[in-house]
Order: C-alpha cells, then structure tokens, then sequence
C-alpha cells in the first residue's frame, strides 16, 4: 500500500474516531430499551425492574419502565445506520405516581398509559383531549384493565396535530373495582 493511501485511511480513522468521542456518536444505542437505561442512569434513578411497554411507529419509539413509586418514560428515534438516540419533544424521565391513579397521553404515538397505586382499581376509564386556543375537545374515550403492576395502557385513534396554541391531555380519569363500582374519579 503506497503511503498516500495508508495518510488517507488514517485520516478518516482519526475522522470517524473524533465524530463518535466529541459529535455525540457516544449518545447513540442499539436499542430503545439501551436508550432507556443510559437515561436512567443519565438522570440518577432506575434502573427499571422491568419494561412495562414498547411501541415503535416508524423511525420513533416510546419505552415505559416499571419503578417502586412510578414509571420511567422514554422516548427515542432512530439514528446514524440505524442506532437509536433519546427523542426530542417531550418530556422523558421518571414520573412518580402520587395519587391512586394517574395517566398521560402520547399523541404522537397514539397511546394513554398510566398507572395506579390503590390495588383495588382494577379498571380505568379515561379520554385524551386536545386544547386549542383554551378550549378542550374530547379526542377519545378508552376503558382498560389494570394490569399486576399496577400499569395501564390503550392505543387511540391518530389525532395528533401540531399548531400553535394546540396541547394535548387527560380529560379525566375515572377507576372502578372489580364489581365495577366507581371507586376514585378525577377531572384534570
């Protein structure tokens, strides 16, 4: 090999090298779950005892894990030949759950998810809601059951849109025991 070659070989070797130590090629994982955990450990808290939910649409996917008082929330998008990196846009992390029950709702994924900590709710009814410009429209209504964990999710239809003055949310939130009887409601 003539030593033009071997300048030029070492030079994109350097290249490559400093892209991935200094241009964040460091940030990017093989999976959303490696994504998740480098987050967790990231934010000091977790790790996850288990991976209560994975959903993937196109290049972009959410990850919830189960913690001891709540969930651990990430998402992720695909990156450079396909790895996968932390998503941007949205809040990710870990999110206690202080009340008997609390959810949350993923336009861009089109998913409610949630969990509870009074072991007696056993079924949830919610509805995600879009507001714009201060008033609330219903999007969609979903009943779920509520798994051994304590965890509960629903896919919805795609309702998501972007605009300015436009959010999405919770309506309410409403937890029935086994025989069916309202047992805990709120109304965000």
């Amino acid at each position: 090999m003539s030593r033009k070659k071997e300048t030029i070989i070492f030079i994109v070797i350097i290249l490559v090298l400093g892209f991935w130590r200094f241009g964040g090629g460091q940030q990017i994982y093989f999976s959303p779950e490696k994504v998740m955990y480098a987050c967790e450990k990231g934010l000091h808290y977790g790790p996850s005892e288990k991976i209560l939910l994975k959903k993937q649409i196109g290049n972009r996917a959410i990850v919830i894990g189960k913690l001891d008082d709540g969930l651990s929330v990430v998402h992720s998008k695909r990156s450079l030949l396909g790895m996968w990196k932390l998503g941007e846009g949205s809040v990710t992390g870990y999110w206690k759950i202080t009340d008997n029950s609390e959810a949350a709702y993923a336009p861009k994924f089109s998913l409610i998810y949630g969990a509870v900590k009074n072991k007696d709710i056993k079924t949830i009814e919610t509805a995600a809601a879009k507001v714009k410009d201060g008033k609330l429209e219903i999007l969609d209504k979903v009943k779920c059951d509520v798994d051994d964990d304590g965890f509960f999710y629903a896919d919805t239809g795609d309702f998501y849109s972007e605009g300015e003055n436009i959010f999405f949310r919770i309506a309410y939130i409403y937890g029935f025991d086994e025989n069916g009887a309202l047992i805990y409601s709120y109304e965000y």
